[in-house]
């Protein structure tokens, strides 16, 4: 059994990478795979200046004492396409490479594809370097795909997009209640300025303006955000309206979309592939969002949800009122958003996807 070394942020961490490792380790590959997690992170966000330099410089003697006892077949690297996270990785790989190790480098949510793969910078050089010294090479999207032909040779490129486990909607939501009168809009992941999730807060205001009552807007994580847009809600007299719940997990997870009439996701951040929208998806909530990074590749405009121009409270305001006018129209995109869910972003086609790529790696 092939030994695979995933590095990643914490487990327990609420980021995209850290679901991506929680799915690889519980999914059917568990059972041709022998898998181990070695974390690059803090599992704290109060973490001391210190502390984070002394991690910084003892974590690469750490990840090669780990290769050299676990001695796995492959070291599965999850950067970000950023600056950071790029090149911290970038360490790694050549560590995992100096020690006789082939190296997946699976790159996640970043800079634009445009800037990251673009030839003009001064860093296109070490990107290069580090992308050919990868045996294989992961995106998440066609979008990056697109932008990265052509920046290097490459010994392998794969797009594989994020997954959802659909069981777990299929199995706790039967059926969503588009019929009723009450509106429940849903955010959920970090709070962060660049999410839209000050807009989402001022379309709802607009909306109780004009004489929509029944609507409440449900905000699910924490984040630097948080108390600015607490503010904001005290500011525009919605805090009936609102409820900031917090992380969630779990079967308080499954609720939380089970109850969802619709996701506001206006986000002007560079998406690579959200687990917001997949998890939407795959619970029949269509989303509100817009044209950035590979959400055009999950959500298409008028089936699955409705996109809004980036920063602009009026048009989330009338895209939810376009929506919530038209039940039969909720339903169709509720029952199309498990169709795509089902068709697309299981945990089972990424599983293929994922064994195809670690089984054509032969170690040396």
């Amino acid at each position: 059994m092939k030994k695979i070394l995933l590095v990643g942020t914490h487990r327990t961490m609420p980021s995209g990478v850290s679901t991506h490792i929680n799915q690889l380790m519980a999914s059917p590959l568990i059972n041709k795979f022998n898998f181990d997690n070695f974390v690059i992170g803090s599992e704290s966000c109060q973490e001391s200046k210190l502390s984070k330099i002394k991690r910084y410089i003892l974590s690469p003697v750490s990840l090669a004492i780990k290769i050299i006892f676990f001695q796995p077949d492959i070291v599965h690297l999850n950067p970000s396409m950023d600056f950071k996270g790029f090149f911290r990785d970038a360490v790694y790989l050549f560590i995992a490479k100096l020690l006789g190790k082939k190296v997946v480098l699976q790159l996640h949510a970043g800079l634009k594809p445009q800037v990251f793969f673009n030839q003009s910078s001064w860093l296109f050089r070490a990107r290069r370097l580090v992308l050919q010294t990868a045996d294989a090479v992961i995106l998440l999207t066609q979008l990056e795909a697109k932008h990265a032909a052509g920046f290097c040779h490459f010994k392998a490129l794969t797009v594989v997009p994020n997954a959802i486990d659909v069981t777990v909607f299929t199995t706790n939501v039967t059926e969503k209640n588009n019929t009723s009168d009450e509106i429940t809009l849903v955010y959920i992941g970090r709070l962060v300025d660049e999410k839209g999730i000050k807009e989402s807060i001022e379309a709802l205001s607009l909306l109780k303006q004009q004489g929509y009552k029944n609507v409440t807007f449900k905000i699910a994580g924490t984040g630097p955000y948080e108390q600015s847009l607490k503010h904001l809600v005290d500011e525009l007299n919605v805090n009936d309206n609102v409820e900031f719940m917090g992380p969630i997990f779990g079967e308080q997870k499954i609720q939380f979309w089970h109850d969802a009439t619709i996701l506001v996701f206006p986000t002007y951040f560079d998406e690579g592939l959200p687990y917001t929208l997949l998890e939407a998806l795959a619970s029949g909530t269509p989303s509100i969002t817009t044209r950035v990074g590979g959400i055009p590749e999950v959500i298409e405009d008028g089936i699955h949800g409705l996109f809004v121009e980036e920063k602009n409270p009026e048009a989330i305001a009338n895209a939810i009122k376009t929506m919530v006018s038209d039940k039969s129209l909720l339903k169709t995109m509720s029952e199309e958003c498990i169709k795509r869910a089902n068709e697309h972003y299981s945990i089972a086609r990424l599983s293929k996807q994922i064994e195809a790529i670690y089984e054509n790696l032969q170690p040396k």
